[in-house]
């Protein structure tokens, strides 16, 4: 069964319609990356929730899990990414993003504004 979370996340129920899975659980599953293509990630959907107003317990679920991958110096890794599928590489896997980072504080900045 294909259940959509309130947040606009759709992920498959393993045992039926009545087992819940929390927004945390489904999206630990999908890494940040960028570019993203047509893949979506919890930043994305994040960003387009706020610039939408929408506010929400599983909202703050999802921003957690953001604010749960910052690093050590204030900034967010590349993750995932299209790197080897483009004539120039955007930002090196594994490393600080600058493109993360920014889209993450746009996030915040509307979230706490």
């Amino acid at each position: 069964m294909i259940l959509i979370d309130p947040a606009g996340l759709i992920y498959a129920s393993r045992n039926g319609p009545d087992e819940q899975y929390s927004i945390k659980q489904s999206l630990e599953r999908l890494e940040i990356g960028f570019p993203l293509m047509y893949q979506k990630d919890v930043l994305e959907i994040l960003e387009i929730l706020t610039r939408l107003g929408y506010r929400g317990e599983r909202r703050q679920e999802a921003l957690d899990l953001v604010i749960s991958k910052q690093d050590a110096q204030a900034g967010w890794k590349l993750v995932n990414t299209f790197n080897g599928r483009f004539q120039v590489d955007i930002e090196e896997k594994g490393k600080p993003s600058k493109w993360i980072t920014l889209n993450t504080l746009r996030v915040l900045q509307r979230f706490f504004n």
